[in-house]
Formats: structure tokens, sequence, C-alpha cells
């Protein structure tokens, strides 16, 4: 299912607004739970880490070498999750110090490499902390999981809109700079919402389909 669904959204993507290719470039976030790891006891029937690894090197190098014929230029950005971390940590609940030491900074860097040498036009900055900032046609977004910085709660069950501006606008002041584009994870559930200040809050939803946690 997943590998389906990953590879009509990258299909899409390379297909969209073709006539402009020449004004743009490519922008990818990778913002975690790329894998759905082994942390929840309840979950039945989940892969083995090792297959689940290799299935997302797999999808995710196809599927940027695909876009990446149709860009000139295809910048990846790429933060961790709390599905991919390493459960032999003291923490079993979440995950603060080194957060980025997980299996999907390891899935990361073995897509990095693989593409390395076969699509000179995809680049990577993975970063060692728990957002990643950068400039989109002269835009700001940041983008973060949703476990760390910003936490943005149950999403499908209410949205506290002022906790979410209460958050952005602690994060504006230590950058010193205004977030156009806060995008976050974590929840596996899809909405958008702009704050009064202006800056549009982007929840993305989950590829891979509902697993026996998400149903309970």
């Amino acid at each position: 299912v997943a590998a389906r669904r990953i590879a009509f959204f990258f299909d899409e993507v390379a297909q969209y607004k073709m006539q402009h290719r020449e004004q743009t470039d490519l922008v990818v976030v990778l913002n975690g739970d790329i894998i759905a790891g082994v942390i929840h006891s309840i979950e039945g029937g989940v892969q083995d880490l090792t297959l689940q690894y290799a299935q997302a090197v797999r999808y995710l190098t196809a599927g940027l070498s695909h876009v990446a014929q149709a860009f000139d230029s295809v910048r990846v950005y790429a933060t961790v999750g709390n599905h991919g971390r390493y459960t032999h940590k003291q923490d079993k609940g979440q995950q603060s110090d080194s957060q980025c030491d997980s299996h999907e900074m390891d899935i990361y860097i073995a897509v990095k490499e693989i593409l390395s040498s076969a699509c000179k036009n995809v680049s990577f900055e993975l970063t060692q902390k728990p957002y990643v900032i950068f400039d989109v046609q002269g835009h700001t977004f940041f983008a973060t999981h949703g476990d760390t910085v910003v936490k943005v709660g149950n999403v499908s069950r209410s949205i506290s809109m002022e906790k979410i501006k209460n958050a952005v606008n602690d994060i504006q002041i230590g950058l010193d700079k205004k977030i156009d584009v806060l995008m976050v994870g974590h929840v596996h559930k899809q909405t958008f919402q702009t704050l009064d200040s202006g800056t549009d809050v982007l929840i993305n939803g989950c590829l891979s389909g509902i697993d026996s946690f998400a149903q309970s």
C-alpha cells in the first residue's frame, strides 16, 4: 500500500505544472515517521525493522530519482520522528537527548549516499536539530516532526490555535524572523490552518494507511 501511494505521489509531483519548470526547483521535506518502527506494544503484524529500513530506502531512492529527472534542482530537508527512534535508549517514551540518532537518520544517510553519484542535482540537509528552516520563493518554512519544539495536540479531536500561535511566537523571537509556514507531522491527521499572525500551519496526513494502533 505504501509503495503504491508513494509512487503515485512522486509521479504527481513530477508532472505538476511543468510549464513553470524554468522558474522553480523542487523542495522535499522528510519530516519523520518514515517507518512504523517498533514503539507500540499493541501494534499487530509490524514488519521486522530490517525490512522496514530496506523498503524505506528503496521507496525514497526510487521516488527522488524519479522527480530528479523532472526538475533541475531537488532540495531535500530531513528531520526524524518518534516512530524511528532507537528503543534501546533509556527514555522509552519520548527520545529527547540525541533525537537525530535514530533509524530514520540511518535511512536518510543511505538514500543520500545512493543518490550522491546517480543524481547530482539532488542535495540533502540532514539536521542534528529537531527542526529544519529553509526558504521557498522568499518565504520562511519551519518544519518539525511535532513531538518536540511544537506540539499541536490531537487535531482529530480539537485544535488549540492559541497554543500553536504562542509556540510559533516563541520560536520567532528566538529566530528573530517571521515564520511564514509551519510544517508538522506526528499526529497522522491532515489539516491546514492559518494563525492570526498570518503563519500557515500545515499538518500532513499519513501515506501508509491505518494500522492497528491508529484504529484503536
